[in-house]
């Protein structure tokens, strides 16, 4: 499978094309099939798995023209408080360390924008 992610990165290359990946996760959304990462039921289950794909992906692709950046969820869901009650979602300060963590696991690679 990674052998036909590779082809269609570089052919993205030889075009030109510069790439954003996405991990197509949702956190936040875990009432919602697509919020969901297969075999974590919650969004702090999926974290440590989070950065080791970021960091397989950051090391294979490092040195690559065509990587603009990797983002690190699709749609996340952030909590907000109404009165006294909270929305679904994800507290705010888990989101941040979501997004915090792949950043400072990646900056000794000079190459990745994330």
């Amino acid at each position: 499978c990674i052998d036909n992610v590779d082809d269609a990165f570089e052919w993205a290359e030889d075009v030109g094309l510069k790439l954003l990946l996405v991990l197509g996760i949702a956190p936040g959304h875990e009432e919602r099939e697509h919020g969901l990462v297969h075999n974590h039921q919650r969004f702090s289950d999926y974290r440590d798995d989070m950065l080791q794909v970021l960091s397989a992906l950051a090391e294979r692709y490092k040195m690559r023209d065509w990587v603009f950046g990797i983002e690190v969820a699709d749609d996340p869901l952030a909590q907000v408080r109404h009165g006294l009650s909270l929305s679904d979602g994800v507290p705010i300060h888990e989101l941040r360390t979501y997004t915090e963590l792949p950043m400072m696991s990646c900056v000794r690679l000079p190459a990745v924008s994330l």
